[in-house]
């Protein structure tokens, strides 16, 4: 659709961000963490079955420490506000 109509692009991630913001829309997040890479077969299989869908989360460190590009994420850039800047390539 954003190539079909790029002026509406904006508009919508504005709009889509402002919900968020809002928590009139609020994502959908499953309790279970696999955890280690071992279980990434497990968080697969599960997907497969319908037991999560969308995305599984695996958590390779268990501590809180800097990811492994150096940075360290905050809850910002997990949940941006009304506000935030709009991704620069959709």
């Amino acid at each position: 659709m954003a190539g079909k109509e790029p002026p509406h692009v904006e508009t919508v991630w504005r709009d889509l961000l402002a919900l968020f913001a809002s928590q009139k829309l609020v994502p959908l997040v499953y309790d279970k963490v696999y955890d280690g890479l071992d279980s990434v077969a497990d968080g697969l299989h599960d997907l497969e079955t319908r037991k999560t869908w969308g995305k599984a989360v695996v958590r390779v460190r268990k501590d809180n420490g800097p990811s492994a590009s150096g940075g360290a994420f905050s809850k910002d850039a997990i949940r941006p506000g009304p506000d935030a800047p709009l991704p620069a390539k959709l």
